[in-house]
């Protein structure tokens, strides 16, 4: 039994209970089953954290650990059961339906994250022994170095802490990912390092399956499901900039909420405090802007370019919830977006091309040697069509920051820099373990190394502390 399939079975009890609430036919047939299986659940739960505790003799707190985990698991277990027992089931209340869900949210957190034990990952275990070989091949074929990255979802070894922060909203928008329950699993994540920090989800109606809806409550997950827009903007611009937008609007709602974080639905931060790192670098760090309230912590390395304007990364943003607002306020429409930009020959020519050949040198060394009339010069070339992240970010500095649109006499990438230097922080991916379920990013993490852009948090602080700038 491995802990994988222990949470399997937890989560078909926990689907069997929502369709007892909410169509079941025989519902006293239906609720010795649910009884059955969770008697089952308690058991190999209990068989499982003992194979651990003698496995694991040697280590004092863990053994520990596994006994106080087991004990919290039996407990909930049986307070569940005792439900059952005593309630009338198909005569539950709304209020007895709702405290149950809760319980079982809480039951769902405790299996994900008390149960520690540390994956064989040595060359005793075929499958790893095999991928070792695959990357030592690798190696041997181009002389470079590849690595093995394990991201920990159900396999623990070290305990996660429980960090009370409140005045922060966690806003993830994007449709919901079913596939290997990535969605909800990032959000029993962050619901477990955060258990006061007010999650959103904003995503569109028809998305949320009852099943995702039954979880998502039994955490306390905030859902909206926005209206799907007739226009969906080029590359699904307009998509992004109402979902993130309304889910920061909710997040406003809330008076304790200072702190607005935007993520998406297919990616996952690993890294466990990655609130406070972000509210630390705005401690750290003072905007030098009236207008601003604070930075915006922007994400480094992927597209996030040091030579074109406002072309930065747009997977993640966070900062003061005022900012954040005016930040996702754009329309979604300018002329220089164009659709099916890759097929288009005049867009590859003028910027896709330039951006590609520039990427070779992208970097703090370049900028600094570059003279006004060679960065007129590349903002020509870059600058006739948009891709949609430095559309986003573009419209924000010239309605917020510049309160105007930019002109031909403008030194727009000394410009850029100085928004860098006055107004952002950036943070590297691989710094928050950023995880993205999608394409080849599923078994590759990009550096900054291997990536188009090369603006880095080092490259930045470089900005930041430039006295030429």
């Amino acid at each position: 039994m491995k802990k994988r399939e222990i949470i399997t079975l937890f989560n078909e009890i926990e689907n069997d209970i929502m369709r007892l609430f909410n169509n079941s036919i025989d519902c006293n047939r239906d609720s010795a089953l649910i009884m059955q299986k969770l008697s089952i659940l308690a058991h190999q739960v209990s068989d499982y954290l003992q194979s651990i505790s003698l496995d694991n003799d040697d280590d004092k707190i863990l053994v520990e650990k596994t006994e106080i985990a087991l004990k919290d698991i039996v407990d909930c277990v049986f307070g569940i059961m005792n439900c059952f027992n005593s309630a009338n089931i198909c005569g539950f209340d709304s209020e007895f339906k709702s405290r149950l869900c809760n319980s079982l949210g809480r039951l769902a957190l405790i299996l994900r994250f008390t149960i520690a034990f540390r994956p064989d990952l040595s060359y005793r275990n075929e499958n790893i022994s095999c991928l070792y070989e695959q990357l030592k091949n690798l190696n041997e074929l181009y002389n470079d170095y590849y690595t093995y990255n394990h991201m920990f979802q159900n396999t623990v070894w070290k305990f996660l802490q429980r960090i009370d922060i409140r005045d922060t909203a966690i806003v993830v928008q994007g449709p919901v990912i079913y596939e290997n329950d990535f969605t909800i699993e990032t959000m029993y994540r962050y619901r477990w390092l955060y258990p006061n920090a007010i999650i959103i989800l904003s995503t569109w109606k028809g998305e949320i399956q009852d099943f995702f809806r039954w979880q998502a409550n039994s955490i306390g997950i905030v859902l909206i499901e926005n209206e799907m827009p007739a226009e969906h903007g080029i590359s699904n611009i307009r998509l992004q900039l109402i979902s993130s937008h309304q889910g920061i609007l909710c997040a406003n709602k809330y008076k304790e909420i200072k702190y607005v974080m935007k993520t998406r639905t297919d990616q996952r931060i690993f890294l466990p405090d990655f609130l406070s790192y972000m509210r630390n670098m705005l401690k750290t760090f003072d905007v030098k802007s009236e207008i601003l309230k604070e930075r915006i912590v922007f994400l480094g390395g992927y597209q996030s370019s040091c030579l074109c304007p406002f072309e930065m990364c747009d997977f993640l943003t966070f900062g003061n919830v005022d900012d954040m607002k005016e930040f996702y306020n754009s329309t979604g429409e300018s002329t220089k977006l164009i659709p099916e930009r890759m097929n288009n020959p005049d867009y590859l020519e003028k910027r896709a091309r330039p951006l590609r050949d520039h990427s070779h040198y992208d970097n703090y060394v370049a900028m600094k040697k570059l003279g006004e009339e060679k960065r007129r010069f590349l903002c020509k070339k870059f600058m006739e069509y948009l891709d949609p992240e430095t559309y986003i970010v573009l419209s924000f500095y010239q309605r917020v920051i510049l309160g105007r649109e930019l002109m031909d006499s403008d030194d727009v990438l000394k410009m850029y820099w100085e928004f860098l230097k006055n107004c952002v922080v950036i943070v590297d991916s691989d710094h928050l373990f950023l995880y993205w379920f999608k394409y080849e990013h599923r078994y590759l993490i990009d550096s900054s190394l291997t990536s188009m852009g090369s603006l880095t948090t080092s490259v930045w602080m470089d900005i930041y502390y430039s006295n030429d700038i």
